[in-house]
């Protein structure tokens, strides 16, 4: 999909003449993410884009930096690309760009969902100056990791997330690039770096307050996202509900658990009213 950051590779599932869900994967992920949430909303235009970064998608240019509101303004272009409302799908990172995008052209959401995130990560003012500071240390580059075997990279995705290779394989297989060597990650290095900026409570507050239409919070028990969190960010979104599920934090993609997340997703827009 085209937008000023480059043309942004994406997966497409269900109907193509459906209501359209925009998803938006996590850090480090890809598209591929809802590679087995699809077949549950095969009556809609689900499209899956790789955020700038990461994926297939082409690397930000030396100068540009991904901050949480660089992905943010590349949904919002392309969801003012319909001509339609888009409803919003977000898991870990994708969730907080989904809640952000929502605030940022209301006119332009139907609905959001968020998978086992509510917002981006946060900083005190206090803390603005301490973490400036580091994210600006110059850091030396590693070289790239070389595997041997697709396996071995899907075996080490799983170990760093805690995750079952069944759940990573997906996400792992499209974030891979073959070279003389093996094969090694697609994702851009400086993904990993330490933002210079982060919203304070206070800022991510009022973006909360400012999205109009209902938003699906969606806490996996053995996943990332606290209650304490949920308790302190639901009463700010003016139409919101959370639920829980159990998996963990890729619940999604867990062939135990997706079921689940499918049914509560269903629910919401039901009950909503927001989708038929």
């Amino acid at each position: 999909m085209n937008t000023r950051f480059g043309a942004l590779p994406a997966l497409q599932w269900g109907d193509p003449n459906g209501e359209i869900i925009l998803a938006s994967h996590g850090w480090l992920d890809n598209a591929a993410s809802f590679e087995r949430l699809a077949p549950f909303l095969r009556h809609c235009n689900l499209i899956c884009i790789d955020l700038p970064g990461h994926g297939l998608a082409p690397w930000l240019p030396p100068e540009a930096d991904y901050h949480i509101w660089t992905p943010v303004e590349a949904v919002a272009e392309i969801a003012r690309s319909f001509d339609q409302k888009v409803h919003l799908l977000g898991h870990s990172m994708g969730g907080a760009v989904s809640l952000l995008t929502a605030a940022s052209i209301p006119e332009k959401v139907a609905s959001v969902i968020s998978i086992d995130v509510f917002g981006p990560l946060t900083q005190s003012t206090e803390d603005t100056v301490a973490n400036f500071r580091q994210a600006i240390v110059p850091t030396k580059q590693k070289s790239p990791r070389i595997f041997n075997r697709l396996d071995e990279a899907v075996h080490a995705r799983a170990q760093a997330g805690h995750q079952p290779e069944e759940v990573v394989r997906p996400i792992v297989l499209r974030n891979l690039q073959q070279v003389p060597d093996g094969w090694r990650w697609r994702t851009d290095p400086r993904l990993r770096l330490r933002s210079r900026f982060r919203f304070t409570p206070e800022i991510l507050a009022s973006f909360l307050k400012s999205i109009e239409c209902p938003v699906l919070v969606i806490k996996a028990n053995q996943g990332y996202l606290s209650q304490a969190i949920i308790d302190e960010r639901l009463p700010l979104v003016p139409n919101a509900m959370a639920i829980n599920v159990e998996g963990h934090h890729h619940c999604h993609l867990d062939a135990d658990q997706v079921g689940s997340v499918a049914e509560a997703i269903g629910g919401f827009y039901q009950d909503s009213g927001v989708m038929e």
